[in-house]
């Protein structure tokens, strides 16, 4: 490797890790992050090279799509405000791309330190998290019957996703035993998936438990098929079960985020008024979305006149609510489609599974962590519809699927 291309891999490195470090800390560190990496793939000399591998790279290429479903639903809607703002948060899907293209090849263990780092930064922080938990335990217990969450960085919801992929991750460094310079490293790296996994119960924030579960579900399912061993993957599958039982049993926390639920959905289906009901809130913003939705099958109403089309709805349909008690649509594929319709919604789908079954990349476990947990939040939150949902979904998904060809395969990660 020449030395302009080490200097790019370090400008690369470094853009990595600021993303990483602004998720937990600062949108401008995100921005500053995302901003390094374009720039280290747009301002070498060799850019027609890096846009003709690019388009040779359709996993790659596929995820510039999401961009353009958004942007060519502009074409019908009215409102150029929020149409620009809507674009500017999903710009990196169209940049981000060419920026992991055009960076030069990783060794495996820059990979793999890469998500060390992440998961010991994660690791770290829910340390710091259940210390503050400890110094206001009462105060913090009696807030889960009321929709409240132990203080996390930046987004609860976001940073139980998080948890769940660094998870994914420990389990992936322990069993490729990895020592990146201690040999006892690889018991460093269990421990910590398995402090996480204890950790999400106690958080109990739902999506991210229903993404760990669904993940650990995936673990069994690659672990079956590649070994045959399916009386080990049912009688874990079996165990499963049984932990949100003990966890209602013996967690303070996931005990009374399971009642509030409970109260939430007998008021959603009485009728009731919703305006103190946070799930009640998310399920009528899927129904808004829904319907608004259906006005426009096939295209949708616009990602630009989304949010008025919504506004218009609530007053129709939910008078009761004030305009900031007033949700989007509370899931991410409800979303593009009242936004852009069944035809848009068919190529977002496209864009996002295309890249997982090609070659089987679903076997590569990290990439596969990352697909699985990020499509089962799409189902209740609009993971991608902030700048943190964003930073997340692509930093991971670009850097595990640059690095699908490892293990095995090829001693570099390439695009290739």
């Amino acid at each position: 490797m020449g030395r302009q291309d080490r200097y790019r891999q370090w400008l690369f490195l470094l853009g990595v890790v600021v993303s990483i470090i602004g998720m937990l800390t600062s949108r401008g560190l995100m921005s500053i992050g995302m901003i390094i990496l374009v720039a280290n793939a747009v301002l070498d000399t060799q850019l027609p090279k890096h846009l003709k591998r690019l388009v040779q790279q359709p996993t790659f290429l596929a995820l510039t799509g999401v961009f353009l479903v958004y942007a060519i639903s502009g074409l019908w809607s009215d409102n150029t405000d929020y149409l620009i703002h809507k674009l500017r948060i999903k710009l990196p899907f169209l940049l981000l791309p060419l920026a992991f293209v055009a960076a030069p090849p990783m060794s495996r263990k820059v990979y793999q330190g890469l998500l060390a780092f992440f998961l010991l930064l994660i690791t770290g922080t829910s340390i710091g998290v259940l210390v503050n938990f400890g110094l206001h335990y009462q105060e913090i217990v009696e807030q889960y019957l009321h929709a409240k969450t132990i203080p996390t960085p930046f987004n609860h919801i976001r940073y139980s996703l998080m948890c769940v992929l660094a998870i994914g991750f420990g389990y992936y460094l322990y069993r490729e035993k990895v020592s990146l310079r201690w040999s006892w490293e690889r018991y460093l790296y269990g421990g910590s998936a398995l402090f996480l996994f204890a950790f999400l119960h106690v958080l109990s924030v739902r999506s991210g438990l229903a993404a760990l579960y669904v993940v650990i579900g995936y673990f069994v399912v690659r672990f079956i098929w590649l070994s045959g061993q399916w009386k080990r993957g049912v009688a874990v599958l079996a165990g499963l079960v049984l932990l949100p039982v003990l966890a209602y049993l013996f967690v303070p926390t996931f005990h009374n985020k399971m009642t509030y639920m409970a109260r939430d959905m007998r008021v959603f289906l009485s009728g009731d008024d919703i305006s103190e009901f946070s799930d009640s809130r998310r399920f009528t913003s899927m129904q808004g979305a829904l319907q608004v939705g259906a006005q426009q099958p096939m295209i949708g109403v616009g990602i630009g006149d989304l949010k008025d089309e919504m506004s218009e709805w609530y007053t129709e349909n939910v008078p009761s609510l004030s305009a900031k008690e007033q949700l989007l649509p509370h899931s991410q594929l409800l979303f593009v489609f009242a936004a852009t319709g069944v035809l848009g919604l068919l190529v977002f789908g496209f864009c996002l599974i295309y890249p997982v079954v090609y070659q089987k990349s679903y076997w590569h476990l990290p990439f596969g962590t990352v697909a699985v947990a990020l499509w089962v939040s799409f189902l209740v939150e609009a993971t991608i519809e902030i700048q943190l949902g964003t930073s997340l979904f692509l930093t991971f998904w670009l850097l595990t699927q640059k690095a699908t060809q490892l293990d095995g395969l090829r001693e570099s990660v390439t695009a290739s």
